[in-house]
């Protein structure tokens, strides 16, 4: 896994979100997510700063709890 992975996966959940904003996202987009938190912490433990992925992600992940209830 890499940045690049993660970017993909990033944009998939924001399709989810930002594309289809009247459907509540589906579970997938939480799995995608669950899979960026893991590829950014491995991106920290080589020495990568991270912190501005981590934000973006957040948001998503805020996004997708808000609109699942």
């Amino acid at each position: 896994m890499c940045l690049r992975d993660f970017l993909t996966l990033k944009q998939r959940v924001d399709h989810y979100l930002y594309d289809h904003p009247d459907e509540p996202p589906p579970r997938e987009s939480l799995d995608l997510i669950m899979i960026c938190i893991a590829i950014l912490d491995g991106a920290r433990a080589v020495g990568f700063d991270v912190g501005d992925l981590e934000g973006e992600l957040e948001k998503a992940l805020n996004e997708v709890e808000r609109r699942t209830g």
